[in-house]
């Protein structure tokens, strides 16, 4: 369920800019304005990017049933070896 709320958090945030953008005109990169502009919609299109993909895996494991699900492995303690005075 989180993330299916996350990717389309990401979605709806990073498609709002690329929308804002096409709309204002891609931005003039001769100053310091611009290249902020610029990187904005760089970070809007992986945000859409990584959101569309968060929710198609959500949307993936909301179909499968507990016994299906992969676990999460955890890794063996390490037992460190006291010295005796």
């Amino acid at each position: 369920m989180r993330n299916i709320v996350m990717g389309s958090i990401g979605i709806l945030f990073g498609g709002a800019v690329i929308v804002s953008t096409f709309f204002r005109g891609l931005p003039k990169a001769d100053s310091a304005y611009g290249a902020g502009q610029l990187s904005a919609v760089i970070t809007a299109f992986l945000m859409f990017g990584v959101g569309l993909y968060a929710l198609i895996q959500g949307i993936r494991s909301q179909g499968e049933s507990d016994d299906e699900q992969r676990k999460p492995r955890r890794r063996k303690r390490r037992r460190h070896k006291r010295e005796e005075d």
